[in-house]
C-alpha cells in the first residue's frame, strides 16, 4: 500500500512540474489525470473481458458507463 501511495504521489507531482513546464494550467493536467484514473479501470476490465471472451461483462460495462 505504501508503494501505490508513493508511486500516484510521484505521479501526479511528475505531471505538474511537466505542466509548468509547457505553462499548461495545473487544472488542466489535474482534470485530465482524473479523468484517467476514472476510466483505466473499465478500460482494463473490458480489454481482460475480451481476452477472456466474455462479450456480455464488455457490453454491460459500456452500457453502465
Amino acid at each position: 500500500m505504501l508503494f501505490l501511495i508513493k508511486g500516484s504521489d510521484f505521479f501526479v507531482e511528475a505531471a505538474s512540474q511537466i505542466a509548468r513546464s509547457y505553462k499548461i494550467p495545473e487544472i488542466v493536467i489535474g482534470l485530465t489525470l482524473v479523468s484517467i484514473g476514472t476510466s483505466l479501470p473499465e478500460f482494463a476490465t473490458d480489454v481482460y473481458a475480451s481476452i477472456k471472451g466474455q462479450a456480455g461483462i464488455v457490453v454491460g460495462d459500456l452500457v453502465g458507463s
